[in-house]
């Protein structure tokens, strides 16, 4: 029987957005930098989100889950993009957490309401890529069984003095692929605290979580939202080498920060690996 369906009573209500999901509580669980399956793809869930967004806590709490239930596996960033990511210039929602490939993926996705998400970017249930929280689980049960298509490794190293994060990224090809690949680099920020509006009790207080904690957010990428071509052509024998820098600005934590790293076929879109590691080895 497959895994999914295993945990699928477990899971059931944080899909349905019904009454059993459990609250997210300090400490929060990190998954591992790589690893989990060493046969099966890896899977980006991208959970478009926004602080305004009163369903949006019980959706981060289920890609949490389904990040924990495939740990190495799935990659979950938070995608804050859509009118309900729109900062105000006063009161509990001034912060303004979009960036500009947030902004450039929900509109080239059509994403125009929030909780939503993508995984690997690929098609499944529907005519559109994008999705509804209950069904990320059945998305990624599929995504997980396809076959490895890649290795990828992530090195980095940080200038204290200028804030500067340099990161490696090495990509080895383990299928032929027809067509073009191209590789993005991204920063991920964890365990910023800000308000967030909620209409479930299960998940915090209601109407809005003063001290939310948000998680895997989207902080950036290193090559514009598109990133740039690894590869015109797939050579099984060939390491494909790409270097970034980044630098962090002062409000960024840097021990809180991961660099996230995905391929993609250019002909589609497809997503078909990820990779994710601690931007610095300063410890806490």
């Amino acid at each position: 029987m497959k895994i999914f369906k295993n945990i699928f009573p477990a899971l059931l209500p944080a899909l349905l957005f019904l009454q059993s999901c459990d609250k997210l509580s300090s400490p929060y669980a990190e998954v591992r930098p790589s690893g989990g399956d060493t046969t099966s793809r890896a899977v980006l869930l991208e959970d478009y989100t926004g602080h305004k967004c009163v369903n949006c806590p019980l959706a981060a709490i289920m890609a949490h889950d389904l990040e924990k239930l495939y740990s190495g596996q799935v990659f979950v960033v938070a995608v804050h993009a859509t009118y309900f990511a729109t900062p105000d210039p006063s009161g509990d929602y001034t912060a303004d957490y979009r960036t500009e490939a947030g902004t450039e993926w929900a509109s080239f996705y059509e994403i125009e309401s929030a909780p939503n998400g993508l995984v690997n970017r690929s098609f499944f249930a529907g005519k559109n890529i994008y999705m509804s929280p209950k069904l990320w689980g059945g998305a990624i049960e599929a995504a997980v069984e396809l076959p490895k298509a890649a290795i990828m490794k992530i090195n980095t190293s940080w200038d204290e003095g200028t804030r500067t994060l340099t990161s490696v990224i090495d990509t080895r090809f383990l299928m032929q692929m027809e067509g073009a690949f191209s590789l993005v680099a991204c920063i991920l920020e964890d365990s910023i605290v800000s308000p967030q509006q909620n209409k479930d009790t299960l998940a915090g207080p209601v109407p809005v979580i003063k001290d939310y904690v948000f998680m895997n957010m989207l902080r950036g990428t290193m090559k514009g939202p598109w990133g740039e071509q690894l590869t015109p052509a797939v050579d099984l024998n060939k390491v494909y080498r790409k270097e970034y820098t980044y630098q962090l600005p002062a409000d960024w934590n840097k021990t809180h920060c991961w660099v996230l790293a995905f391929i993609y076929d250019d002909l589609n879109r497809e997503i078909y690996h990820v990779v994710k590691s601690k931007a610095t080895i300063d410890p806490e």
